[in-house]
């Protein structure tokens, strides 16, 4: 999409070999556990970006869009829920809300306005599905533009997947 700008983080944390995230996280047998403090410290980090990114690039309206894979999704929540006056979107990609750091909601009115498209994988064993469609059940009572679709994939992103995101932003962007 010639008309946009790209920019994308690596995450600052090393995980694992090449494998990159925003805090650290756990396996359990109930699933993953994520320290809350590390999780908010994260998104302090990840708002000076966007922060930086819009004085640099001088984007439309002064907004961005945000696109996350995994934690990268949990951080575009995130940051919608507290700082929705720097984003024209959110795409929030084989992610899930984050519940045990869930922040207060800043600006319910603003978060209303921002348009939001989730991709989860119906045989996600990472971020299982039920986690997609908790996120679609609670953006459906907050905001007003909300695009969904699970794809039959694992802990990834389609080749369809791609195709909806392009399409999605063409529709999203501003005029």
């Amino acid at each position: 999409m010639p008309e946009c700008r790209y920019t994308s983080p690596r995450a600052p944390l090393q995980l694992d070999h090449e494998m990159y995230g925003w805090f650290p996280i756990g396996f359990t047998p109930t699933g993953l556990s994520v320290d809350p403090d590390a999780v908010k410290e994260a998104l302090k980090q990840c708002i000076t970006y966007l922060e930086e990114v819009i004085v640099s690039f001088r984007p439309p309206e002064g907004k961005v869009f945000l696109l996350g894979f995994s934690q990268g999704a949990i951080m575009s929540y995130m940051t919608a829920f507290t700082r929705p006056d720097l984003l024209h979107g959110v795409i929030a990609l084989s992610g899930q809300l984050p519940e045990s750091a869930m922040p207060e909601i800043s600006s319910p009115e603003l978060l209303k306005t921002i348009p939001f498209l989730v991709l989860h994988g119906i045989y996600d064993d990472i971020l299982p599905i039920e986690k997609g469609r908790a996120a679609r059940l609670w953006l459906e009572q907050h905001t007003l533009d909300l695009t969904y679709h699970e794809y039959p994939v694992a802990h990834q992103i389609s080749g369809v997947g791609v195709t909806t995101i392009r399409t999605w932003l063409t529709e999203h962007l501003p005029r």
